[in-house]
């Protein structure tokens, strides 16, 4: 499996995720790990996404000792967030995908939309990894084997 089509599985599998869903609820959050040819999925507290969230402590509590144990060649975690506007203000709901591997990181988000109690999702975008992301990229890629 190379590291496109890990992308596309995470992003495809986010993608089921929503399509579940029915009212206010969220998707699970997921980690995402490619050793090999296979891929190992792992439910992530909803906490570690919360807004203010410090995302090290994902780093160290979740990422980086699943990646030793499943010795990773690439992460990938997913979850629902929101998208700021302009002037700071939440703009709308977004599902991000976050990908890592040794030579490479993207985000990757797609609106989130309810309607009726269903939910769906708009097209998968790139999303420049920012400061919320960044710090956590070169922990990972030297984990990961």
């Amino acid at each position: 499996m190379t590291y496109r089509e890990f992308a596309n599985s995470v992003k495809e599998l986010a993608t089921v995720l929503v399509r579940n869903i029915r009212g206010e609820q969220d998707i699970l959050p997921m980690l995402h790990l490619k050793s090999d040819d296979r891929v190992h999925g792992v439910g992530l507290d909803p906490r570690f996404f919360d807004v203010g969230q410090d995302r090290s402590v994902l780093l160290e509590h979740a990422v980086l000792p699943y990646v030793e144990i499943m010795r990773a060649t690439s992460v990938a975690w997913s979850f629902c967030g929101w998208n700021h506007g302009e002037g700071g203000m939440y703009d709308h709901e977004v599902v991000v995908a976050v990908v890592i591997d040794r030579e490479r990181a993207e985000v990757w988000h797609a609106r989130l939309v309810r309607h009726d109690g269903v939910a769906s999702l708009g097209a998968w975008r790139p999303w420049p990894v920012g400061a919320a992301i960044g710090p956590l990229v070169t922990p990972i890629q030297e984990a990961l084997q």
